[in-house]
């Protein structure tokens, strides 16, 4: 902040209206509006005094807020309650966004499956295989990568999940937006489940494992043909990942799912 309220006083916004919550922090002629429940400043704004209790006497119904920036405070626990009610649609907070199927409908159908994708710049990698197969993570994970079972492949596992409406199948789906959701660093696919459950009401949404990731291949080390002139780690540039990502998206979902070919939404 940049003026001090060291040695202020906080009054609270009932008695000067009942319908705000909220607190007035003032010291001398300035004064700032501070939230009910955390006590901090709602904005970095701060106002003159009389001013500012001038604005606060009108009667506001949504919480105490900023006549500049018209920041809104959180308010009580009761605002809270209603406010969470009015954008969830569920009658307990704590049970977050868990299906309900009175209000949600049937959850959508969820599908696993993989793609075998080549690379067209000549790019070798070590996988985690013995015999020709490829090891669950819980074989070799926590080991010391240079003990890990391995053969160089030229094709690498990418792991996914779709989800659309349960009221379909597939050849029936061309109508529904198709939605590819991205995951975060270091995670893996599952973290979007919960967002695939509401948007596979409506869409068909695709969620993969990142190459490197989650249960698609985990290439322990890259390769180049030695007429390529680049760099062994370049090959790990996530520029790298749009050729599997566009012929996921593009081919070979629509072929499994008997979908025309078509455009699709990135949501990251």
């Amino acid at each position: 902040m940049s003026e001090s309220f060291v040695g202020s006083t906080r009054i609270p916004l009932t008695k000067l209206n009942p319908s705000l919550r909220g607190v007035l922090e003032e010291r001398g002629e300035k004064a700032r509006i501070c939230d009910e429940v955390t006590g901090r400043p709602i904005c970095e704004h701060v106002h003159d005094r009389k001013r500012l209790l001038n604005f606060l006497m009108k009667s506001y119904k949504t919480g105490p807020s900023c006549p500049l920036c018209k920041t809104i405070g959180q308010g009580s626990a009761e605002l809270a309650d209603e406010l969470f009610d009015a954008f969830n649609l569920r009658p307990n907070k704590f049970a977050a966004h868990d299906p309900i199927p009175e209000v949600d409908g049937p959850p959508p159908h969820f599908e696993d499956g993989s793609m075998m994708w080549r690379p067209g710049d000549g790019r070798r990698g070590k996988v985690p295989m013995r015999n020709g197969e490829r090891l669950p993570i819980d074989r070799y994970h926590g080991m010391q990568v240079a003990d890990v079972p391995h053969e160089t492949v030229t094709e690498f596992r990418i792991a996914y999940t779709i989800a659309y409406p349960a009221t379909r199948r597939a050849g029936d789906l061309d109508d529904l937006p198709l939605i590819g959701l991205l995951h975060g660093v270091p995670m893996n696919r599952r973290l979007k489940y919960r967002v695939m459950r509401e948007l596979g009401k409506f869409a068909v949404v695709v969620a993969w494992d990142m190459l490197g990731m989650g249960e698609s291949d985990q290439v322990l080390d890259y390769e180049l043909g030695t007429d390529s002139g680049r760099e062994v780690n370049e090959a790990w540039d996530w520029k790298h990942d749009v050729p599997y990502i566009h012929e996921l998206m593009t081919e070979h979902i629509p072929a499994r799912l008997q979908m025309k070919r078509k455009k699709w939404v990135f949501q990251r």
